[in-house]
């Protein structure tokens, strides 16, 4: 179990499995009863983020862009933009910081 933490510094703890030779599930928990909060599939032959999904809750408060961070840094490459984005996909991946050249 890893753990990331959002905008405000508040601690999450992160839990990840293969689903198959091309996707890893990755959850996300708050509180100290675990309270699922985010989720995302890591497409591995794409390198990409295929599905991600915060809950209500728990919008706008960076929890997804630190778990991008935390899949970065266990793949040790980019993420690469998925072509299925939302406006908050799109407008996250238009921040500085962020190449939109892959």
């Amino acid at each position: 179990m890893h753990t990331i933490f959002d905008k405000d510094g508040t601690a999450y703890a992160v839990a990840h499995r293969r689903l198959d030779e091309e996707a890893v599930v990755y959850t996300v928990h708050a509180g100290d009863h675990l309270e699922l909060v985010a989720r995302a599939v890591l497409d591995l032959p794409r390198g990409s983020v295929s599905e991600v999904l915060v809950w209500p809750g728990w919008h706008r408060r960076g929890v997804a862009a630190a778990l991008y961070q935390l899949i970065e840094c266990e793949h040790g490459k980019a993420l690469r933009p998925s072509h299925v984005r939302g406006v908050a996909g799109r407008a996250s991946w238009a921040s500085p910081g962020i190449d939109l050249s892959a």
